[in-house]
């Protein structure tokens, strides 16, 4: 039988979705104030999840299906340490973390290098951070499982 329509429930206040000067800047402070919540939720978050191999080695950061194709590469091998990220801002411990375990750190993301250069930002040793800015992974194009394991040195072309 034909059921009648929703009620629509609209918010009483719609001022937040008015591209106003007057209503930007509200809502720009109410995400700076947010911000350090924000940060402290990615950092407990179980949706970035910081493994770690042995001390020392290659230590991996990837998001998004540029993971998936890191692990088809390395399936059970335990010795890289990887920190996946799925929810932002990048919790900063985390990467730290990572930083200070290994010797190199490769960031495999597909698209525009935005971890990347947030890594570059937070550190100054550019030698030890890897990716599509130095060259180590294309830096048009499409990743995928073969570009990605020779990245990770498994084999040559």
């Amino acid at each position: 039988e034909r059921r009648n329509p929703n009620e629509i429930n609209l918010p009483l206040d719609t001022s937040r979705f008015a591209l106003l000067p007057m209503n930007a800047r509200k809502q720009y402070d109410l995400l700076v104030n947010k911000q350090d919540s924000l940060i402290e939720h990615s950092q407990n978050s179980n949706l970035n999840r910081l493994k770690k191999g042995k001390k020392g080695g290659v230590g991996i950061i990837t998001c998004g299906i540029a993971y998936n194709y890191v692990m088809e590469n390395l399936g059970e091998d335990e010795s890289h340490s990887i920190l996946k990220i799925s929810q932002y801002p990048l919790p900063k411990e985390k990467v730290k973390e990572l930083y200070d375990h290994c010797e190199k750190i490769l960031v495999v993301e597909d698209g525009y290098t935005i971890v990347e250069e947030l890594l570059h930002n937070y550190f100054d040793d550019n030698d030890k951070i890897k990716g599509k800015l130095s060259g180590d992974l294309p830096r048009t194009g499409e990743l995928n499982p073969n570009i990605v394991g020779k990245s990770l040195g498994l084999f040559q072309e």
